[in-house]
């Protein structure tokens, strides 16, 4: 008999108890193999007195073989070549949590992370803003060729307001806020978004940025 993988009611056959049967298993399912009558001679639950019986009847050689150096090779696992992953592109504005999951390097973190930004945002305008969602500075080179941008859809906040809170956004700090609504107070609302430009502490590159969330109505 061949003693791997063989039946419980074979082994009971053979005279081995229930508590020797499950150790054998235990051994099985941890991915134990018998290559030899050696190997089963070193169950610690046969005894000398069981394995000598029950030895002339293991099919398997005394020792285990041993290969010669030149005839390894045959023997040799070759991964296999791993296919691309094709994704198409994403939009970026309309795309949820596990299509992103679905681009190479985006796990379930990276992908929330985007889409958590985006909601703070009210939107992406130019894609690099992904690299400014918390963790993906570091693989939006490698993940840039998935996405898309053509829709442009954003939530835009009123500037003509008397509370600061109700500004919140990612490129308008605490004190920004404050500068904007006081601002408002003293020279009256705002006609156009454009007139932020007056506010010395908001300079060019973060007015462009910001005034895609802006509206004075």
């Amino acid at each position: 008999f061949n003693p791997n993988n063989l039946a419980d009611s074979l082994w009971l056959q053979l005279g081995l108890t229930h508590k020797q049967i499950r150790t054998i298993k235990n051994y099985e399912a941890k991915g134990g193999n018998f290559y030899s009558k050696a190997d089963v001679k070193k169950m610690y639950c046969i005894s000398e007195l069981e394995y000598t019986r029950l030895a002339p009847y293991i099919n398997l050689p005394e020792t285990k073989p041993a290969f010669p150096k030149n005839s390894l090779e045959e023997y040799k696992i070759v991964a296999k070549p791993k296919r691309p992953v094709e994704v198409a592109p994403l939009e970026i504005n309309i795309t949820n949590e596990e299509e992103l999951i679905a681009i190479p390097g985006i796990g379930p973190g990276r992908a929330s992370a985007i889409i958590s930004y985006r909601n703070k945002l009210g939107g992406y305008v130019e894609l690099t803003q992904v690299k400014e969602a918390f963790g993906m500075d570091s693989v939006y080179d490698n993940i840039k060729k998935y996405l898309l941008l053509e829709i442009y859809t954003t939530r835009r906040i009123n500037i003509n307001t008397n509370i600061p809170s109700e500004l919140k956004h990612p490129y308008i700090t605490t004190n920004l806020a404050s500068i904007i609504v006081n601002y408002r107070k003293v020279h009256g609302d705002y006609a156009e978004v454009s007139e932020l430009k007056k506010l010395e502490i908001l300079n060019e590159e973060l007015y462009k940025k910001l005034s895609p969330y802006l509206k004075v109505k």
